[in-house]
Order: structure tokens, then C-alpha cells, then sequence
């Protein structure tokens, strides 16, 4: 996973394994950045290699 060094809507969080490599079943408990909570996948931009993000208030 990267993530640039000061988020910004401009430069989304990206999730991005390498080949043949999978984040699956990834589950995310209370997740805030820049104090906003993040409660679904649309914070993060993913590919086909990323499956089954779930997160927990």
C-alpha cells in the first residue's frame, strides 16, 4: 500500500499490490485521516488485486 505524505482529495490513497500479490479480507477498525473518519472503500482508489475491505466504527 503508498499513500502520499499529506492527503489531499487531489491525491487519493492508493492501494495498489504488485503482481500476483492480493490484499484480501483486509478489515479496517475506527480508520481516521487528517481526523475524518474513513468508513468504506471509496477513500481508497484499488485495482483488481484488492478484494473484501471492510471497516469498523
Amino acid at each position: 500500500m503508498t499513500h502520499p505524505s499529506a492527503l489531499t482529495e487531489s491525491q487519493p490513497t492508493i492501494m495498489k499490490p504488485m503482481l500476483n500479490v492480493f490484499i484480501r479480507n483486509l478489515t479496517f477498525e475506527n480508520l481516521t485521516v487528517g481526523g475524518k473518519p474513513v468508513s468504506d472503500s471509496e477513500f481508497f482508489k484499488t485495482n483488481e488485486f484488492v478484494d473484501g475491505l471492510n471497516f469498523v466504527p
